[in-house]
């Protein structure tokens, strides 16, 4: 079960970040229709800006990384517990190997999983910003 949600986990944040790297440059493609098109109304080639500058209004402003980071987590979670289960019921004749092993897994479950925190923070942060950077170059 562990290794099943590490790698719907690989799989996930892969799609996200192509989904991120798409949007980047549909919002490429809408800037020159737009830049080709003057006459075109405001509305029209704008979706992925708009999206990209949607803040919401309120008390709460919720961040957009907080979904891809509640979506590791989950994968995370079913992990561990998969992983502390199979500890718990090994645990009875074998209690050197299996404690050896649940510290072992643990300690590689969270590496990776900060590891594709901290690839989906840096891809959602700087994607967008290359871009803005290429355009003016």
């Amino acid at each position: 079960m562990p290794l099943l949600c590490l790698l719907v986990l690989v799989q996930w944040v892969g799609r996200a970040l192509g989904l991120m790297r798409v949007g980047v440059y549909l919002q490429g493609l809408e800037d020159a229709l737009r830049a080709a098109y003057p006459s075109a109304p405001p509305t029209v080639f704008g979706w992925e800006k708009l999206l990209a500058d949607a803040r919401p209004e309120g008390w709460w402003k919720p961040s957009y990384e907080w979904h891809d980071f509640g979506a590791i987590a989950v994968f995370v979670l079913l992990a561990a517990g998969s992983i502390g289960l199979g500890g718990y019921r090994g645990y009875a004749r074998h209690e050197a190997t299996v404690t050896a092993f649940v510290v072992a897994e643990s300690i590689f479950l969270a590496l990776f999983a900060i590891a594709l925190i901290v690839e989906m923070a840096y891809v959602r942060r700087n994607v967008r910003r290359t871009r803005q950077v290429s355009s003016t170059a």
